[in-house]
């Protein structure tokens, strides 16, 4: 009822239904709202999703994901992008009910399923690189004045933070596997990174943030197509290079039970690299990228898991986390030839 009145008076909404979303650390609902159709044949009806940032997220990263999302919509891309309050501004600052000041946010609610819950069909994995080989070229023409940098851990500037956890949760060859991939980032990304393509990336595409949607009047999975990318919540300025590593990282892993990484990783690049030109040195760089990326995530889910038990997203954690380090090992022990071979080559 009392994040209702807020739609209604902050938003001039009608308000006829509002529920509980999935959330990493934000609460999120659905928002089913009464509009007035502009023909008989038009819905009376409109899907918003209201945000409620964590308590510990700042206006200034909020306005970051605000423009980015009204960015990445202005050149094509679906998205989740903000609607403005009745005072015309995007992001509203309240007391919960737990009386804590967070800040809210109405969304467009974009229509469809994530990648994760239709089934991960491979035939989606070339338009995916696709979407993010668009991302990543939009973004490039995004400024964002006074930019602070990120605190999101999972950012490739702070990798080397995980050392700390390679003791506590790491053994045996896997401890020495994520010992040599640290070290290769110091000595072969690091002094590099000025000389890699650098932007604001979204950081997060991931098979959850992924939405895919059902063309009409078909229901067969092959029906599948791409709707849109959702949740800029570690968007940050870095290198369009971890940008690729993230999502191709990711959907090796969470596709490791039925496709080949190396097959999901080939499909992802080719789909990327028809809108979005790699050099070659970050091409030469990709698999050690990925890799940092593998044992940076893992280590951060380990640390979750061992200090955060009331963590809600810890039974994903749980499903998905050793399938990072699978992954991981399977591309460390593959020569950067073969790789090039396998996954790089046209």
């Amino acid at each position: 009822m009392y994040l209702c009145q807020t739609c209604t008076e902050k938003y001039s909404l009608q308000v006829l239904e509002m529920t509980e979303m999935e959330g990493y650390e934000d609460f999120n609902l659905m928002v089913r709202v009464h509009i007035k159709p502009e023909s008989a044949n038009d819905r009376a009806e409109k899907v918003y999703v209201l945000k409620i940032s964590h308590f510990s997220t700042d206006r200034h990263t909020l306005e970051l994901q605000n423009k980015m999302l009204i960015h990445l919509t202005k050149h094509g891309i679906m998205t989740c992008t903000p609607q403005k309050t009745s005072s015309g501004a995007y992001t509203e600052l309240f007391t919960s009910q737990k009386d804590k000041k967070v800040y809210a946010r109405l969304l467009d609610y974009v229509e469809g399923v994530t990648f994760e819950a239709s089934g991960k069909p491979a035939y989606l994995l070339h338009p995916i690189g696709t979407l993010v080989g668009k991302v990543c070229n939009i973004l490039q023409s995004f400024r964002f004045e006074n930019y602070k940098p990120s605190s999101s851990p999972f950012d490739l500037h702070k990798a080397l933070v995980v050392e700390e956890y390679i003791d506590k949760y790491l053994h045996g060859d896997t401890r020495e596997m994520a010992r040599q991939i640290l070290h290769q980032y110091t000595t072969k990304i690091q002094p590099v990174l000025d000389k890699l393509q650098q932007g604001f990336i979204i950081a997060d595409i991931n098979s959850r943030n992924i939405i895919v949607k059902r063309l009409k009047d078909r229901n067969t999975p092959s029906d599948y197509v791409i709707a849109g990318v959702i949740d800029l919540g570690d968007a940050c300025k870095s290198v369009y290079l971890y940008e690729i590593a993230v999502v191709i990282g990711e959907l090796m892993s969470t596709s490791f039970c039925s496709i080949n990484p190396l097959t999901v990783g080939k499909q992802l690049l080719a789909g990327i690299r028809e809108h979005f030109e790699m050099t070659e040195l970050e091409l030469h760089l990709l698999k050690l990228c990925i890799c940092v990326r593998l044992v940076q995530v893992h280590l951060i889910i380990e640390n979750i898991i061992h200090t955060q038990d009331t963590h809600k997203n810890i039974p994903y954690f749980e499903k998905c986390r050793h399938n990072f380090l699978k992954v991981c090992k399977q591309l460390w022990l593959i020569s950067d030839e073969d790789f090039t071979d396998i996954v790089i080559n046209k």
